[in-house]
């Protein structure tokens, strides 16, 4: 006889049946967590992890290039100088500051 089950060899164990806490608390063990980070408290505004509801506070950006200046100062006053000057400067800044740039001699 192969073991309790049938068509199980004898050294093969039955599955661990564990509740979502025991798992959770299995996984943090495995991988030596000790504490998890507390959430936003989007209840109280005084908590050191409050939630920001506050939009002045939340724009990581605060001084985007405006988009219709041309880097020499001069603005931008016409569609054709957008296209042939402008919107180049814009990709170009672009690609320089993506995570993944695009290589000079790319394929088309």
């Amino acid at each position: 006889m192969l073991g309790v089950f049938p068509g199980r060899a004898a050294d093969q164990l039955a599955p661990v049946k564990l509740t979502a806490q025991q798992d959770h608390q299995r996984l943090m063990d495995l991988l030596h967590i000790t504490a998890l980070r507390p959430g936003k408290d989007g209840n109280r505004a005084d908590a050191p992890n409050a939630a920001n509801y506050d939009e002045s506070k939340a724009n990581p950006y605060p001084h985007l290039p405006d988009p219709l200046v041309l880097k020499n100062g001069k603005k931008v006053k016409t569609a054709s100088v957008w296209w042939k000057r402008r919107r180049p400067e814009v990709v170009e800044d672009f690609d320089r500051r993506s995570m993944a740039a695009s290589p000079s001699s790319r394929p088309k």
